[in-house]
């Protein structure tokens, strides 16, 4: 597989950890955490934290794939880039949340501001405090020049200022002024470099490494990623443990691809959410208050690990339909209109230089 090739499975994983975040989601509200027995093999797999983190990795991967194939490209166009494909979706979500709160007094979560100025903040991922899940796009919007920055630097450098960097940002993860600093947390930062580094160090590490050997990468990324759910979230050793499992599974798909341990990526329903996994990550607690209410109802004689994994199906079925209508509506058209746009200033600027 080349170097800049679409790889299937990593948007299949994108999926699959979306889809462990609402499970998460569902089991908070039942399950005791840190839990015991059941509930603390629930958390395992519906490790919230961790599946962020992971995002974080593949973001760092991705964009750098994305930066290494590309002619040189200016910051502006890296940034305008990002805005195209996270904004139209965070867009149409927040202006959702704010009809529904204005026409029925809903809101998920805690109750934020609807003022308009809070409302515009929120839409452009400056806040997240009308749908809380939406921090970690706060924190991907503040990684854009930290990508851009450490991708430059491992060309001119190599790999040293980027460990460097993530060891001072791994020190810091302790620190709570700085993981507050702007209102989300900021502790999972290094993870966009480990994925940078998969990127650039992923080749040279799998001509050491034979395919047999390689079968273990992914289970030992798998491994690290469930201890790491069954510890205290938000803690600095659960989030290292969820970057290095993240990394990992991220080096086995990318150098990889076709490894049989690795299947469950393969199937259709995964790839489906893989697909949509960016609009039902920002969808789907809206269907995680109404499930929650239905439990409470309906499932009350229930065991509560039983309730949570049935209100976990019920919100990733509820939430497919709307992600698949956002994705369509918002994420593809905004995607397009940015791609156009580039083109056109690729096509000015190549007038400009004749």
């Amino acid at each position: 597989m080349g170097q800049n090739d679409f790889i299937p499975r990593l948007e299949s994983l994108r999926g699959l950890a979306a889809v462990l975040v609402a499970a998460y989601h569902c089991g908070a509200m039942y399950l005791q955490y840190p839990a015991s027995g059941f509930s603390r093999v629930y958390f395992a797999f519906a490790n919230g934290l961790g599946c962020v983190v992971v995002f974080f990795v593949i973001s760092g991967f991705v964009l750098a794939r994305s930066l290494d194939k590309a002619d040189p490209i200016s910051f502006v166009s890296f940034a305008r880039h990002r805005a195209f494909r996270l904004l139209p979706a965070s867009i149409v979500v927040i202006g959702l949340l704010t009809f529904l709160h204005e026409r029925f007094g809903f809101y998920v979560g805690f109750e934020g501001s609807f003022a308009p100025l809070n409302v515009l903040l929120n839409m452009l991922l400056v806040k997240s405090d009308i749908n809380g899940v939406m921090w970690s796009l706060t924190v991907e919007i503040a990684a854009t020049p930290l990508i851009f920055i450490s991708v430059r630097a491992y060309r001119k450098y190599g790999r040293t200022p980027l460990l460097a960097v993530a060891a001072v940002l791994f020190g810091l993860s302790f620190v709570g002024q700085y993981r507050d600093l702007i209102g989300a947390n900021l502790a999972p930062l290094y993870a966009f470099l480990a994925g940078i580094l998969v990127h650039f160090e992923g080749p040279k590490i799998a001509r050491f490494v034979s395919l047999r050997t390689s079968i273990w990468i992914p289970v030992l990324g798998t491994a690290l990623f469930l201890v790491a759910g069954m510890l205290k979230q938000d803690a600095g050793l659960m989030i290292l443990m969820d970057c290095i499992g993240g990394a990992l599974l991220v080096l086995a798909i990318s150098q990889w691809p076709y490894q049989p341990a690795m299947k469950l990526l393969d199937w259709r329903l995964v790839r489906f959410y893989g697909r949509i996994s960016y609009s039902f990550y920002l969808l789907h607690m809206l269907t995680v208050a109404p499930a929650i209410a239905l439990g409470a109802r309906w499932f009350e004689h229930l065991n509560p690990w039983a309730i949570a994994m049935t209100l976990s199906v019920l919100t990733t079925l509820a939430a497919a339909g709307p992600a698949l209508a956002c994705y369509k509506l918002a994420e593809v058209p905004g995607i397009n209109l940015g791609r156009r746009l580039a083109g056109l200033t690729s096509l000015r600027n190549r007038a400009f230089a004749q």
